[in-house]
């Protein structure tokens, strides 16, 4: 069972379950021929993912940055240790489970192409 935070719009979600709503009817949302949600929305489900991975890590992320501002050149061995617990929380969030809540909102018509695409737009703005 996969437990997933509150804003992404689930409380618990079983491998099964997310199986049994693909053969629920389908909103009218675009798909490949053979069903499969097309690259350039799979890579706006991804950084949607993302989003959401650094809202819950945002305090790890905050005492990172402050680590390597603090430390400048020695921020290689120093805060090492901080990016590692980062990372983990990172990873935890960003699992084929939380895509797969991701797909299956957006087959359900709950993530709209337009929201993905300014998702998308953000994260481009980010780098």
């Amino acid at each position: 069972q996969l437990a997933c935070p509150l804003d992404l719009g689930c409380h618990s979600v079983t491998t099964t379950e997310i199986n049994a709503n693909m053969d629920a009817p389908q909103p009218n949302v675009p798909l490949n021929p053979d069903g499969s949600i097309p690259h350039q929305i799979e890579e706006a489900l991804l950084m949607n993912v993302k989003k959401h991975a650094r809202v819950e890590c945002k305090d790890e992320m905050k005492t990172f940055v402050e680590c390597t501002k603090a430390n400048g050149f020695s921020v290689i061995w120093k805060c090492r240790p901080l990016l590692k617990e980062l990372n983990e929380c990172l990873h935890k969030y960003t699992t084929e489970e939380y895509r797969e809540i991701e797909r299956q909102k957006y087959r359900r018509g709950e993530l709209t192409k337009e929201y993905l695409d300014r998702v998308k737009a953000e994260e481009m703005m980010r780098r």
